[in-house]
């Protein structure tokens, strides 16, 4: 009688195990987060603290630079970790919200780049103080020009916000009552150097200029 003989056992091996894609989703996220937040922190930082100011809040002006500096990076280390995640077996949906934040944080940065504009927004204000109307009032500043479109009432006031398109100064022409009214060169504009500028008639054919830094949220319209 002939015994079956007992086939050898074969061992496999252990799978190899394949890393997690919660690492580069992690990375992935925070390189969409990071310029989002900063970015967010000095805009708002920056106005909250100046109301506008481009002389003052330094420090979330230098954050902001160095954000938009260091987004440009972070979006391809982003778009690398995600590429690493889906051959990790990450899930679609994780991988497109994902692209998603790190897109977006490119209109972002041109909206608070936009919002800088806050910072030139100069402000003239006109007084009639002269007992007379003031009529065909132009007032040209930086190579913008204002016409009112009405007579200055006496006791009556007026108030232009403009962004300079250049270095300029500010000149005007009008009529008081019967008499002409001209002034030249009378205050220097700079693109980011905001000035609140009042200009007073007084007497018959009389006026002055004051000029003094912008004031923190002049820039409103209610101000």
């Amino acid at each position: 009688m002939t015994l079956a003989s007992t086939p050898p056992t074969i061992h496999m091996p252990d799978p190899v195990p394949q890393p997690a894609p919660q690492l580069p989703l992690r990375v992935a996220t925070s390189c969409a987060l990071v310029p989002m937040l900063l970015g967010s922190l000095s805009f708002f930082g920056w106005l909250v603290l100046t109301g506008g100011k481009s002389d003052e809040g330094k420090a979330f002006v230098m954050l902001g630079a160095g954000t938009l500096g260091a987004g440009p990076l972070l979006f391809p280390v982003g778009l690398g970790a995600l590429l690493i995640a889906r051959r990790r077996g990450a899930q679609l949906r994780a991988i497109g919200v994902r692209v998603a934040l790190l897109l977006g944080n490119f209109p972002l940065a041109l909206l608070f780049l936009m919002g800088t504009d806050l910072a030139a927004i100069q402000r003239i204000e006109v007084r009639n103080h002269s007992g007379e109307p003031i009529e065909e009032l132009v007032l040209v500043a930086s190579r913008v020009e204002k016409v009112m479109a009405s007579p200055l009432a006496p006791e009556a006031r007026d108030v232009w916000r403009f962004k300079p398109r250049s270095e300029g100064v500010l000149n005007f022409t009008g009529r008081q009552g019967d008499t002409p009214v001209q002034g030249d060169n009378l205050c220097m504009f700079f693109i980011f150097d905001r000035k609140d500028v009042v200009l007073e008639f007084t007497g018959t054919g009389e006026w002055s200029v004051t000029e003094a830094p912008g004031a923190p949220w002049s820039f409103l319209p209610w101000r």
